[in-house]
């Protein structure tokens, strides 16, 4: 486990360990900052795409099947209720020119039997047109 700045951690370790970026807690314990925001609270659906679109863009193209779902599980139970939050973060994802990582977040939601829409499809697509 190695220190990153502001306080934050990154593990790569085996399973049962966060693969995102995590930060202390008060007790000194690692919280995943994915699925808590820093007042304790659950961030709201837009602020964890975001959070999760900068912890996407770390990753290289081909991340590990794991890694990736551990990442993306704050976000896939609030993309069953608002898929326009998956949209948003494969609208990034494209700007960004990553597509193939796009592609990845789409095979994570079929494997958690998300239903991936043409929206979905439209934004990883545009992702390779810009490359």
């Amino acid at each position: 486990m190695q220190a990153v700045s502001g306080g934050s951690f990154v593990s790569k370790a085996g399973s049962g360990n966060c693969y995102a970026h995590c930060r202390s807690g008060s007790s000194g314990s690692l919280v995943c900052r994915h699925a808590v925001s820093k007042q304790g609270a659950r961030e709201s659906g837009s602020s964890k795409t975001m959070s999760t679109v900068s912890s996407l863009l770390a990753l290289d193209d081909n991340p590990k099947e794991e890694a990736l779902q551990h990442l993306l599980a704050p976000c896939l139970k609030l993309w069953r209720t608002d898929p326009r939050h998956a949209t948003a973060l494969l609208r990034q994802l494209a700007a960004k020119q990553r597509p193939v990582l796009a592609m990845s977040v789409i095979s994570c939601m079929k494997r958690s039997e998300l239903d991936v829409n043409m929206f979905h499809y439209s934004a990883a697509i545009n992702g390779c047109q810009k490359q």
